[in-house]
């Protein structure tokens, strides 16, 4: 079974690609859910890179060409996989998301843990994680120069535009 399908502008599939992820023993019977076998959320690159976390490990997928180039693997201190609560009127599963953004050459993959309130973005450079940044807003967009553009709710709404830089 493929995650992903590739449509033209008449809504005829031209392709299919990435298979479902390996599950853990307790969701077994569940891996067919899109929460369970695939990303919740797909980011792309203008240069056609295709983007999906996994929701089961810190790692995320890289496609390009119709084809997986990658499996990148992070660390990240908020990152949570998969979760399931049992209660008194059924249960409920939590799922990872991450927003993946290509500015330059770096790829940022941005968490938000609604927990703790914290936004994290981790860093990554020739398929290594070369840091994170805490994070001041939401990140909403990159640009090719490398920007970062934030919204930040604290006092007055307001757009927060920074550079990437090595320190």
């Amino acid at each position: 079974m493929k995650i992903l399908h590739v449509f033209n502008s008449e809504g005829q599939i031209l392709s299919s690609l990435g298979e479902i992820f390996d599950v853990p023993k307790d969701f077994e019977p569940m891996k067919y859910a899109p929460m369970f076998g695939a990303p919740l959320i797909f980011s792309c690159a203008k240069d056609g890179r295709i983007f999906g976390l996994n929701p089961h490990r810190d790692e995320f997928l890289v496609f390009r060409n119709r084809r997986l180039e990658a499996v990148i693997k992070g660390s990240n201190e908020i990152y949570e996989p998969v979760t399931q609560r049992v209660t008194q009127i059924g249960r409920s599963f939590t799922s990872p998301a991450a927003t993946i953004l290509p500015p330059q050459k770096y790829i940022l993959v941005y968490f938000v843990s609604y927990k703790n309130h914290a936004r994290i973005a981790d860093i990554f450079l020739n398929s290594k994680q070369v840091g994170s940044l805490n994070l001041l807003g939401e990140l909403m967009a990159t640009d090719y120069e490398g920007k970062l553009y934030l919204i930040s709710q604290e006092e007055y709404p307001k757009v927060i535009r920074c550079p990437i830089t090595k320190q």
